[in-house]
Parts: structure tokens; C-alpha cells; sequence
């Protein structure tokens, strides 16, 4: 991945219909945040919503049954004492 990650945090399987990421992402604010994409060997920019649901990827064009590696601009997350600076999900 091109952000060059240093931890990351594997998350349960994202459903496909519905793509909303729904884990702790603790020291992040409700609001609109820019994130890196990673799908095989190709990385896209994205802006997307974070609120009390989770991380909310409608409209990104996600393929189903796919593994995505995720980084959330200039931010790392805490979560269970340990700082994560990447996320991967698969799409169900």
C-alpha cells in the first residue's frame, strides 16, 4: 500500500449492500474525514462520514468479496491501548 502502513487493525466483514464499518474507533469525531483505499495494488482518495454508527462507505464502488486496506488520512486510532494507522476489511 502506497501510505505505507505500520499496524493494522483487520475489522469484521463489511456487508456489501450496506458498507458501513461499525468498530471502535475511538479519539475520532463525528465528522467527514479524508481516506486512502487499497485494492489490488491500486489506491484511491475518498472523503467519507463518521458518526456514532461507524465509517460509512456508500457510493465508493466497492466490489464484493474483496479484501480493502483503509487509512484514514492523518490520523491513527486507538483501540484496546494499541495505536493502528491502518484498517483491512473484506466486503460479504
Amino acid at each position: 500500500m502506497s501510505c505505507c502502513c505500520e499496524n493494522i487493525l483487520t475489522l469484521c466483514d463489511v456487508d456489501y449492500c450496506n458498507p458501513v464499518i461499525k468498530s471502535p474507533f475511538n479519539g475520532l469525531t463525528a465528522g467527514e474525514y479524508e481516506i486512502q483505499l487499497d485494492f489490488l495494488n491500486s489506491t484511491t482518495n475518498h472523503t467519507v462520514s463518521i458518526d456514532s454508527d461507524g465509517i460509512g462507505l456508500k457510493g465508493l464502488e466497492l466490489n464484493e468479496n474483496h479484501t480493502y486496506t483503509m487509512r484514514i488520512i492523518g490520523k491513527k486510532v486507538m483501540v484496546n491501548s494499541i495505536e493502528y494507522d491502518c484498517f483491512r476489511f473484506t466486503t460479504k
